[in-house]
């Protein structure tokens, strides 16, 4: 298994930069009144894109916090579905996976 230290250190330096990028992000959701019609599309399309990147920030935080919650119970890297270990190729590449491959995969085809 991944050293616990080598697993905080990646853990934290991945919440930490999810947290430098969420102010930079949320600008792009700023209302402004623009008084062209195309303008007003751009803005709107241009803030869809911000809030989706915002949400995806915010679940990725949220998952690296479970993480490191997880860690200090000694029960990372464990499937949050099957209880067996999740492999030690598929946390370093997803550090804050909680389910092993083939949950996930069986996940993606049910819709999960």
């Amino acid at each position: 298994m991944i050293a616990a230290t080598n697993t905080y250190a990646i853990l934290r330096s991945a919440l930490a930069d999810c947290q430098a990028q969420l102010p930079r992000v949320r600008e792009g959701i700023q209302i402004e009144r623009e008084p062209e019609l195309m303008d007003h599309a751009a803005c709107y399309a241009g803030r869809e894109m911000a809030v989706d990147c915002t949400c995806r920030l915010v679940a990725k935080a949220r998952a690296i916090v479970d993480a490191l919650d997880s860690l200090s119970r000694g029960e990372y890297g464990h499937c949050q579905q099957c209880q067996l270990p999740i492999s030690e190729a598929r946390l370093a590449a997803l550090p804050w996976a909680v389910r092993c491959k083939e949950c996930e995969e069986l996940g993606d085809r049910q819709g999960l």
